[in-house]
């Protein structure tokens, strides 16, 4: 089962970045990009993304 959910190339860069720690705490990216990582998590918890 694949998400419903359409990351946008800007997401994808952004998670990666925050995952590799490019990113500086308590940036406006560094926040979007832990929100984006989090909701990605929680559909992955509810099966709905494939790892």
């Amino acid at each position: 089962m694949r998400s419903e959910q359409k990351w946008l190339d800007e997401e994808k860069e952004l998670m990666l970045d925050y995952l590799q720690h490019f990113l500086t705490r308590g940036t406006p990216e560094f926040e979007r990009a832990r929100t984006l990582v989090e909701a990605r998590a929680r559909l992955v918890e509810e099966g709905e993304v494939l790892e």
